[in-house]
C-alpha cells in the first residue's frame, strides 16, 4: 500500500521490520532447538547413569532381602534391612520418575518446535504412558513399603509382648510356688506345736 502511494521510505522500513521479526523468530527457533538437542543429550547420559545406578541398587536390595530371611538375625535387624532394601527401591522409582517427567518435557518441546509426523506424536503418547505406570509403580511401592515394615512392626511388638507375658508368667509361678511352700510350712509347723503340745500334756 505505502509503495502504491509513493512512500518508499514507509515501504522499505515494513519490509525490514518484517525481516526483522523474521529473523529474530529463526533465531529463537535455532535457539530452542540447541536448547532441546542439549537437553535430549543431558537425557540419553542421566538414562545411561541411572541404568548403572539401578544395576547397583539392585544388589544391594538383593543383599538386603536376604537378611530378612535369615534365621540368624533378628527381627529388629531383618526390619532395619528390609527397610534399607526399601529406600533404595524408592530412590531409583523417584529418580526413575523425575527422568521420565523431563523426556515428556523435551519430547513435547520437540513436537512443538516443526512439522511433527504421526510417529512423532506416538512416541509422546508412548512417553506419556510410561511416565503414568511410573507414577502408579510409586504409588504401589509407597504401599508395599507401609505393609512390609508395619507387618514387621508388629511382629517385633508380639514377640516383646510375649516375652514379657512369660516373665509375667514365671513370676505369677514363683509367687504362687511361695505362697504353696509358706503355707507347708504353716501347717507343719502348727502340727509340730500341737505335737508339742500333745506330748507336754501326757508328761
Amino acid at each position: 500500500m505505502k509503495v502504491r502511494s509513493g512512500d518508499f521510505v514507509g515501504a522499505a522500513k515494513d519490509v525490514k521490520g518484517a525481516l526483522t521479526g523474521i529473523g529474530d523468530e529463526i533465531m529463537a527457533e535455532a535457539s530452542a532447538a540447541m536448547r532441546l538437542k542439549e537437553e535430549l543429550q543431558a537425557l540419553t547420559d542421566a538414562t545411561r547413569e541411572l541404568s548403572l545406578h539401578k544395576a547397583q541398587a539392585t544388589q544391594e536390595i538383593e543383599k538386603a532381602m536376604l537378611i530378612t530371611v535369615d534365621e540368624t538375625k533378628t527381627n529388629e535387624e531383618k526390619l532395619a534391612a528390609l527397610k534399607r532394601a526399601l529406600e533404595l527401591e524408592k530412590d531409583v522409582t523417584e529418580q526413575s520418575l523425575a527422568l521420565q517427567k523431563r523426556r515428556v518435557l523435551a519430547i513435547e518441546e520437540e513436537v512443538s518446535l516443526g512439522e511433527s509426523l504421526e510417529e512423532d506424536f506416538q512416541a509422546l503418547t508412548d512417553e506419556r504412558i510410561r511416565l503414568i505406570e511410573l507414577e502408579t509403580a510409586s504409588i504401589k511401592m509407597q504401599k508395599k513399603v507401609a505393609t512390609q515394615v508395619l507387618a514387621f512392626e508388629r511382629k517385633i511388638e508380639a514377640e516383646k509382648t510375649a516375652v514379657i507375658k512369660k516373665g509375667s508368667d514365671r513370676r505369677k509361678r514363683i509367687r504362687e510356688q511361695e505362697a504353696k511352700d509358706a503355707d507347708k510350712l504353716a501347717k507343719e509347723l502348727a502340727a509340730a506345736e500341737i505335737k508339742l503340745a500333745t506330748n507336754t500334756a501326757k508328761m
